[in-house]
């Protein structure tokens, strides 16, 4: 396949993990045990994906101490992501949270110039402001007149911490060729969650629980990061990422059509596609 069929395929993928993903935040009584219970059904499917998708007898680890660095940083920002995954998903609706997306675009982006020495140009910084301006217009409160910082707090932060895993992306992938590396992104980060402790009889309760929805979610971020990581093997992330970009569009209507958000529809639509102009200049430009 080409990168644009795995980018479509990526943008059908994350749309259907957050639709499950915030089914499963709603309904979730054990927040802090979700996250260990859902990495770890996402692990093992990384590990099958793995089997069926590489030879072992090709495979190699790098020499170079910095792409061990490099994996150090996306394991703790990942982790951290991961901790905060479903708290963002059951502050907001699927709706709001993905126009509040974009903001991992543009922490990428920013890290980008420095890590693939990209440059910044005045289109560049046209698509961040606009990306700011989606993000105050979707939680700006009309009624109050006032930005609600309390219930975007985990979306905000879960996403700045995902656009830094984010911008190392390209990084482990070249290091460690595209299959190992998506087995590591869940693998290492699942280490992080457990420590310093946790309660197993949580997250066994977690996973019974929900154990369909999680494996639906692990599944589908799964192969949708995976077509994410093959079509930046084969295309510059200037390309990929802002169509890529689109399902925040496309979670916004699935978010209406599916699980009935009705509230400030022509809101979330007006911001989304203004998020999503600002990531495409950002990233295409």
């Amino acid at each position: 396949m080409n990168w644009i069929t795995y980018v479509v395929l990526s943008i059908v993928f994350f749309t259907a993990q957050g639709i499950f993903q915030r089914i499963v935040a709603q309904r979730s009584s054990h927040l802090k045990a979700t996250p260990i219970a859902f990495v770890s059904i996402a692990t093992a499917m990384s590990v099958v994906l793995f089997l069926f998708t590489t030879r072992l007898n090709s495979f190699s680890l790098p020499k170079s101490y910095l792409a061990y660095f490099f994996l150090l940083l996306a394991t703790i920002f990942y982790g951290s992501y991961e901790k905060l995954r479903f708290k963002a998903a059951a502050a907001v609706d699927l709706g709001t949270i993905s126009v509040i997306s974009s903001l991992s675009l543009l922490v990428a982006f920013l890290f980008s110039l420095m890590l693939y020495h990209e440059s910044a140009n005045f289109m560049k910084l046209i698509g961040f402001a606009m990306v700011i301006v989606s993000i105050v217009f979707i939680s700006y409160k009309k009624s109050h007149k006032t930005v609600d910082y309390k219930n975007y707090f985990y979306p905000v932060v879960s996403q700045i911490i995902l656009g830094l895993g984010w911008s190392l992306d390209k990084k482990g992938a070249l290091y460690f060729g595209v299959n190992f590396y998506n087995i590591l992104v869940w693998v290492l980060p699942l280490m992080f969650l457990l420590f310093p402790k946790f309660s197993i009889t949580e997250v066994v309760k977690a996973a019974k629980r929900d154990w369909f929805g999680m494996s639906l979610i692990a599944l589908f971020n799964v192969i949708a990061y995976y077509l994410q990581l093959k079509a930046l093997s084969l295309a510059p992330a200037s390309k990929v990422i802002p169509l890529v970009n689109l399902y925040v569009i496309t979670s916004v209507l699935a978010g209406m059509v599916f699980l009935r958000e009705d509230k400030d529809q022509l809101k979330k639509i007006l911001a989304s596609i203004i998020a999503f102009a600002g990531g495409f200049l950002i990233l295409a430009f």
